[in-house]
């Protein structure tokens, strides 16, 4: 029933992306009030070496994307993504809509997961 209500009124998204016993990355955001947007507020990777080093992120957005999919969003947004990181980001399909965001629409049952980062 808990997991029903969620689905219905998702109030935050989290992730954590382990490798055996090794937290290798978080993922934080949240979806609009009306759900059409997801806010991803933090993607960290674990500093430490780890085998899943440099795709922490692509994992974490196809992740977000799929998510976002599943409830109805059409649109990712990333808040405040780190500036060193904006290139990888536009890879990704991303584009820069305000000083401090970056948008991607989310087109139902695609991703990047394709693409090299």
């Amino acid at each position: 029933m808990r997991e029903q209500l969620r689905m219905k009124r998702p109030s935050y998204w989290e992730m954590a992306i382990w490798h055996k016993n090794t937290l290798c990355g978080l993922v934080l955001g949240k979806p609009s009030q009306k759900r059409t947007r997801l806010y991803i507020e933090g993607i960290e990777g674990n500093p430490a070496q780890h085998p899943l080093k440099g795709k922490i992120i692509a994992i974490a957005l196809i992740a977000s994307e799929m998510y976002a999919d599943s409830i109805g969003c059409d649109q990712v947004w990333l808040v405040e993504p780190d500036p060193l990181l904006l290139d990888t980001y536009k890879r990704a399909g991303y584009n820069l809509v305000l000083p401090n965001k970056l948008l991607k629409r989310v087109f139902r049952l695609k991703s990047f997961a394709t693409k090299e980062l």
